[in-house]
């Protein structure tokens, strides 16, 4: 056999081979090795199904353990509240220091101040407000904004609880705060934004946006507000009224890869500590509603990212509550929930 043909003759075999390996190949699924391809079985935490990457979560730290009743020192829960206007406790809590907190008592019509013995230091009387004081705010410990919802009014008062002005025609509202100037920012639907008022009832102007759009004002001006798409987040801050006035000053993505697809399911701006430091959590989900990750960012007014941690969330809040979590002054993560015998606040911090 000449050198030609024995050249020949190895080309056909490597041909031939090649051939042969893609042929046996071609019904074989290719492994893409950046994926995971076996999720495992989630875990069941506070009766909620996590992604196993979730097992080291941060849980919540106790604060706060108020026994349910008519007395002083207790709050209104589901068998005090004989007309059902609540969900079984408070409706809303907001800290005024790193060791003291108010609680909308709305069953025995109270707004309390405890402290840290979990005893009540002041209280304001409801009374006159309605069957179902069901949010409130405060503007430089000086003047209050109380929210009956079955009413639609809001009643401005002193520190002390006096009735200063009645503002009328919110009923579908779902929650309120304070901007810096004073004026009430109120969650109103049916207004398809942020309306803001003064404390007399003038109406300032309505932030145009939909849910994503928060009653949460940064200390540059302007409201912040979260848009989230498949795996990626952004974080704006609306600068007007016109919802065009938007500027992004944040992403967040969910950088890893599982056999099912995920994506970013909610999230929701929280508020601001004393630095004026923004607080938000996003929360990634399958379609089985397994949780692959809960996570609270710390961000600086302009969007940079100060630090972040993983949580386990408690089952039993309620959605209709006009906000899930509270950012105390120094920076404590605050939510609240309850058992047969208890109103609990509780904390996660980013460390």
């Amino acid at each position: 056999m000449n050198k030609k043909n024995i050249v020949l003759l190895i080309v056909i075999v490597v041909l031939a081979s090649a051939a042969w390996l893609f042929m046996s190949q071609k019904d074989v699924p290719v492994v893409d090795t950046g994926k995971s391809v076996d999720d495992g079985t989630p875990v069941m935490i506070n009766n909620l199904k996590y992604h196993k990457n979730m097992a080291a979560a941060q849980m919540p730290g106790l604060l706060y353990e108020v026994p349910f009743g008519n007395g002083k020192d207790e709050v209104g829960g589901f068998l005090q509240d004989l007309d059902r206007y609540t969900e079984g406790m408070p409706w809303t809590f907001r800290p005024v220091s790193n060791d003291k907190v108010w609680v909308l008592d709305s069953v025995n019509k109270r707004l309390k101040l405890f402290g840290k013995d979990n005893k009540v230091e002041k209280q304001i009387v409801l009374a006159e407000m309605g069957v179902n004081v069901m949010d409130f705010a405060v503007y430089n410990n000086e003047t209050f904004a109380f929210f009956n919802n079955v009413s639609g009014e809001i009643f401005v008062t002193d520190k002390n609880g006096e009735i200063k002005n009645v503002l009328r025609g919110f009923v579908t509202a779902t929650s309120m705060e304070f901007n810096a100037k004073g004026e009430l920012l109120i969650a109103l639907p049916v207004a398809k934004g942020k309306v803001c008022v003064d404390q007399v009832g003038q109406l300032r102007g309505i932030y145009s946006g939909n849910q994503t759009l928060s009653t949460i004002e940064s200390t540059a001006g302007g409201l912040y507000c979260l848009q989230f798409a498949d795996k990626k987040a952004e974080l704006f801050i609306q600068k007007g009224y016109n919802a065009t006035s938007t500027v992004k000053i944040a992403e967040f993505e969910y950088e890893l890869t599982h056999t099912k697809d995920v994506w970013f399911s909610g999230g929701e701006v929280y508020g601001c500590d004393a630095n004026g430091n923004v607080y938000l959590g996003l929360v990634v989900c399958d379609i089985d509603g397994i949780i692959y990750r809960e996570r609270i960012y710390k961000c600086t007014p302009e969007g940079k990212k100060l630090g972040s941690v993983d949580i386990i969330s408690s089952p039993v809040l309620s959605p209709a509550a006009p906000r899930k979590r509270v950012i105390a002054p120094n920076g404590r993560i605050l939510t609240a929930n309850y058992n047969e015998d208890l109103y609990m606040i509780s904390y996660h911090e980013i460390k």
